[in-house]
């Protein structure tokens, strides 16, 4: 920003004596340097800060001007700039094993990814069999790789790499969570290190996420609930959800949580409600399980999305405890961009009212058409009416 500010100096008068016309121009050169450092002080005020402001520049990004665009119910496809050496969207997620040969994509078998409303950036970290940490800006509209060659940081290479939902991001405190086996690492995305917790008590293939709500992390594993915050775990209450390939998924339009499926629970429905208490909902109409289905919400009206085998999409209104089809890409002439066993990961964008579709050949936007209407869609379940395990805090 530049500031028109000036100062004009007047003209002596003819008749003026010398030593008047000398000090009126050196006064009037005193107050043109004011003028001209006032002028640089208003500059340095407000161009940079304007500048360094992420809300300020994201409003407009690359994606926010696309977001703009997209229509309800319809994807428009993504492009953005890509680490050095990576020649597509595809060579992206790709796996690699220590030999340097190929492994399977790390978008596979996981739908946790997450977006940070502060930095504007969004985190995945995929694995399958190669653990790979990467993120997208906004600001600079590219994807970045996040080593892990840092001490604390999870492994890079696992035998049977499967990674579920087992990454969490706390966007307040600027912390990034994987777990692995007992252990859970945590990475301080300011300050680019790790840090990790061991001997926990959870482990195995479930999915975690934080709960702002109740500021702290929340686990599921064999149908309890554990929450972690300030370097210590604690046991919380007991769920209905077991946890084995099952989902959870914090939705911050309505300030609650839900778990869904798994292996030992393929229809079962927890919310973990905004006021810690967590409630047992009907059963869904299909069988969930985190191997082929995803999770997550619509931001327009905070009701949950489930993409299930790739093909069906699903709404659930938590307030009216009811699942309706949103699309069916079964037919042959449907407009679905993506293939079927083919890695989605959601990653939805709150403040753009969108969600990023990671996917093995192209990133995709989209924009979900609801098929509720009225004030139900966006009411937060604060008053539970079927207790499944109790409050948050019981020692059930």
């Amino acid at each position: 920003m530049r500031a028109n500010l000036q100062v004009s100096a007047a003209s002596p008068a003819p008749s003026e004596p010398r030593s008047t016309s000398f000090r009126s121009r050196f006064f009037a050169r005193c107050r043109q340097h004011l003028a001209e450092l006032l002028t640089v002080w208003l500059c340095l005020a407000s161009g940079p800060a304007s500048a360094a402001d992420p809300t300020v520049a994201f409003r407009s990004s690359h994606i926010a001007r696309l977001a703009a665009e997209i229509e309800p119910g319809t994807f428009l496809p993504f492009a953005a700039g890509l680490p050095p050496g990576i020649r597509d969207f595809s060579q992206l997620l790709a796996g690699l094993r220590p030999d340097g040969s190929s492994a399977p994509a790390i978008d596979t078998w996981t739908d946790s990814g997450q977006w940070d409303p502060r930095r504007k950036r969004a985190y995945f970290q995929g694995l399958r069999q190669s653990n790979r940490f990467l993120s997208y800006d906004a600001a600079s509209n590219a994807w970045r790789e996040i080593g892990l060659d840092k001490p604390n940081a999870p492994p890079r290479f696992e035998k049977f790499g499967h990674l579920y939902g087992r990454t969490a991001l706390d966007w307040k405190r600027g912390h990034y969570y994987r777990l692995v086996g007992h252990t859970l690492h945590r990475y301080v995305i300011d300050d680019d290190r790790w840090e990790k917790f061991e001997d926990g008590p959870v482990s195995g293939y479930i999915s975690i996420d934080w709960h702002y709500g109740l500021d702290m992390l929340v686990a599921l594993a064999e149908n309890r609930l554990h929450g972690f915050r300030d370097g210590r775990w604690m046991p919380l209450v007991k769920a209905a959800v077991h946890g084995y390939h099952s989902s959870a998924r914090y939705n911050p339009k309505r300030g609650d949580m839900l778990f869904i499926g798994g292996n030992h629970s393929r229809r079962t429905v927890d919310i973990l409600t905004a006021d810690g208490q967590l409630v047992h909902r009907k059963d869904a109409p299909f069988a969930f399980s985190i191997r082929s289905d995803n999770l997550a919400h619509d931001p327009v009206t905070g009701n949950y999305l489930v993409l299930l085998d790739d093909r069906i999409l699903w709404e659930y209104s938590p307030d009216l405890d009811e699942w309706r089809v949103a699309r069916d890409m079964r037919g042959a002439f449907s407009d679905w961009p993506f293939g079927r066993h083919e890695g989605i990961v959601p990653i939805v964008i709150d403040e753009l009212d969108i969600i990023l579709w990671n996917h093995g050949s192209a990133a995709r936007l989209y924009r979900h058409k609801s098929v509720f209407s009225g004030p139900e869609a966006t009411t937060s379940l604060h008053t539970p009416e079927i207790p499944a395990g109790g409050a948050v805090g019981a020692q059930n």
